[in-house]
């Protein structure tokens, strides 16, 4: 009966994934256009800096994928400079996996930053089941973007107890390349 409980507690998780919409995430997005539309360009003018984002997208393969990831990219400028570009990463599961590295198909080694992690409980039939949330950004010079602006790139993921990959829609690389190529 545990195992049964535990298993439709399961489903709930990837139907709740499937169905961000409400809650902040995006489904993949069917074109270019569409991204480019949804990025957001914010100016600190106490900072004196300016953020750039794509909305978070959820990246599955499938309804079975074991590794969704819910990926959106953010670049900070300074005095109209780059400062930095990240693709930024909220990655679910039942245990924690301490996500520590990310290689690229073509062997590329991201720059790997830890930034948060937080834990839901979901119960229901006398049962509870634990979802814990790593929050990772990888960081993506601009030549990289370019190459991840190409094709659909997948990354795999490497943690102490777990690891996945996820491909990245060239279309949102793509879009996110072309609004900081264009200037903000």
């Amino acid at each position: 009966m545990r195992k049964i409980v535990l298993s439709l507690l399961t489903s709930l998780l990837v139907f709740g994934l499937s169905g961000c919409v409400g809650a902040g995430y995006e489904l993949a997005p069917s074109s270019k256009q569409e991204v480019s539309q949804n990025i957001t360009v914010k100016y600190d003018k106490f900072k004196k800096q300016t953020w750039i984002t794509t909305s978070p997208y959820l990246i599955k393969k499938g309804f079975t994928d074991t590794f969704p990831v819910v990926a959106s990219y953010r670049a900070l400028t300074k005095d109209k400079k780059l400062e930095f570009i990240q693709l930024y990463l909220k990655i679910s599961g039942t245990e924690w996996a301490f996500f520590n590295q990310a290689v690229g198909e073509d062997g590329y080694s991201f720059k790997f930053l830890k930034i948060d992690k937080d834990v839901n409980v979901i119960s229901g039939g006398g049962q509870a089941m634990a979802i814990v949330k790593e929050h990772v950004a990888l960081s993506v010079p601009i030549a990289q973007l370019k190459k991840m602006a190409s094709q659909d790139y997948e990354i795999k993921i490497y943690g102490k107890r777990r690891e996945g990959s996820f491909t990245m829609p060239k279309i949102i690389s793509s879009a996110f390349y072309q609004k900081l190529q264009n200037g903000n």
